[in-house]
């Protein structure tokens, strides 16, 4: 593999062993209390994408994995708690003694989910007070001293409210945010060596980053230089095994730069995510968007069977996979023939922008056009705001704050009637707090090396 690649493989292997590990403790935290109620509910978690014959707990014929209770199966809690978010949500407000099980479940999620490290330095960073001016003034400074060492004009710092304005402008697609924001970088040829051609190209890949859009990450930091031929320069900030392996190999004196640029990209599309319900919890907001993605879902209906009929059950329906005596299942459909919105639901590799045009062709030809439900449709199409999955990239913009506000108040409601969650409060905060330093050594003494002395080197 080459360098850059196995790199990301590394960073990968790394972040899902320490995944691991934290859950662990997480778990031990849970073990009395877990045991008292539910023996092998942990057991059963582990095994519970397994099929029933393989299961080896002795409740491996229970018809679920998770909850067989008289009073409380699994149906009974999708329907309760149709997303982790509806748990959590609920554990926020409740003031009735939750199983705790649903405590564990959401915790879990959120330990495991943590989020980014990008703004750790705010501590009192909430839902409620999140914004991008911070990151912006940041980013403006950062990019005025860059320019500057690299010879190049740039009115960033004087139009930094306007840039604040715009990326805080939730109406507009991202390609017009990125449009506008070039602009007012305002960057432009210097006494340095880069000319008009390239400070353009600079101001674009500037723009286009910090929205999210797929950015030629080399017109910025090796401008008039020949491009490396690793690690990929041309990336999504969204993609972090991308940006991290390009921020290892950022020069030293465009590493600030990058960094502001990847805090103001988290908070731009951070405040996409909060702005559902404004000044609530995250998982507030994502009930919202779970909600409305509902009421998007009804409209396409609503307009596939008024205004193309024919074509509802090939968009929304499809073949199922064959049942085999391996996989029994007779109503999974079978992603390679999915076409129209079953794809979407069922394919998520399958980009959204495919999935837009294919529902412009479907109406585009039919009485839909004049339709204003339609035209608004399409609007939030383009703004990416229609039928959007809770669970894409841009999960990874959140802050580790965010899901640490909600394990606090989860607790804080929880706590008199499980007195080890306040015992142990610091504990479960650091899972979620708690970062090894970029580079702090070796973790352990096993095969450390030493020196003539026998002292350890580290």
């Amino acid at each position: 593999l080459p360098a850059s690649e196995a790199r990301v493989h590394r960073g990968l292997r790394r972040r899902y062993n320490r995944r691991r590990w934290r859950l662990d403790l997480l778990q031990r935290i849970f073990e009395e209390e877990m045991d008292a109620l539910d023996p092998e509910f942990f057991i059963r978690l582990k095994q519970s994408a397994l099929l029933l014959e393989d299961r080896t707990t002795e409740s491996s014929d229970a018809l679920y994995a998770l909850f067989n209770d008289d009073g409380f199966t699994e149906k009974d809690y999708f329907e309760k708690f149709p997303t982790i978010y509806h748990l959590r949500k609920w554990l926020m407000e409740t003031d009735d003694k939750a199983d705790i099980r649903l405590i564990y479940l959401a915790l879990h999620n959120i330990v495991k989910y943590r989020g980014n490290f990008l703004q750790q330095d705010k501590v009192d960073l909430t839902s409620e007070n999140a914004n991008i001016s911070a990151a912006v003034n940041e980013f403006c400074m950062t990019l005025q001293e860059y320019c500057d060492e690299m010879g190049i004009a740039c009115d960033a710092c004087e139009n930094e409210e306007e840039i604040t304005e715009e990326l805080g402008d939730t109406q507009l697609t991202r390609s017009q945010v990125a449009e506008r924001v070039q602009k007012l970088l305002g960057l432009r040829e210097g006494d340095g060596a880069l000319d008009k051609v390239a400070t353009k190209k600079m101001a674009k890949a500037l723009a286009t980053a910090v929205v999210g859009l797929s950015s030629e990450m080399a017109d910025v930091f090796f401008a008039g230089e020949e491009k490396p031929a690793e690690p990929k320069t041309k990336i999504y900030l969204s993609k972090d095994e991308e940006a991290d392996a390009l921020q290892e190999s950022c020069p030293d004196n465009g590493l600030p730069l990058f960094e502001a640029m990847r805090k103001v990209y988290s908070s731009y599309v951070l405040q996409e995510i909060l702005s559902s319900s404004p000044g609530c919890t995250l998982s507030a907001n994502k009930v919202a968007d779970f909600e409305r993605y509902g009421e998007d879902l009804k409209l396409l209906k609503d307009l596939f069977r008024e205004y193309a009929p024919e074509m509802f059950d090939e968009f929304f329906r499809g073949e199922f996979y064959s049942a085999t005596e391996l996989h029994p299942q007779k109503h999974i459909y079978d992603k390679s023939k999915a076409k129209g919105y079953t794809k979407y639901n069922v394919d998520h590799s399958w980009p959204y922008a495919e999935f837009r045009k294919s529902v412009e062709k479907a109406l585009e030809k039919t009485a839909a056009v004049n339709d204003p439900r339609y035209a608004n449709m399409r609007d939030e199409f383009r703004a990416e705001r229609f039928l959007r999955r809770l669970k894409t990239s841009d999960n990874g913009a959140i802050p580790f704050q965010l899901h640490l506000e909600e394990m606090r108040k989860i607790i804080a409601g929880q706590q008199q009637y499980y007195p080890f969650l306040e015992k142990e409060k610091e504990k479960l905060e650091s899972l979620v707090s708690f970062r090894i330093p970029y580079y702090v050594g070796p973790l352990t003494t096993k095969n450390a090396r030493k020196d003539a002395k026998e002292n350890l080197r580290f």
